[in-house]
């Protein structure tokens, strides 16, 4: 959250520049939905992953997350 908070508004304004203003709100919505839905399900995720575990190894699935993300990122950079 403290290192993507500062990311989000540039995010919101990048998209908000691709599509007709039209659309806004409903570009909004999504993608406050998608950060809400990982700010829930990815920790529920590693501490399920790190049980019997370290909290450490359970770390993968934030690295994995990251590629997820950046490969999006350059999917629609370009577009």
């Amino acid at each position: 959250g403290l290192a993507f908070g500062p990311i989000f508004p540039t995010v919101v304004g990048y998209t908000f520049s691709k599509i007709s203003p039209e659309l806004f709100g409903s570009a909004f919505a999504i993608m406050f939905a998608v950060g809400l839905l990982g700010a829930t399900t990815i920790p529920k995720a590693i501490g399920n992953f790190a049980k019997g575990k370290t909290i450490q190894k359970s770390l993968v699935i934030l690295a994995v997350t990251a590629a997820i993300l950046f490969i999006i990122a350059l999917i629609f950079r370009a577009v």
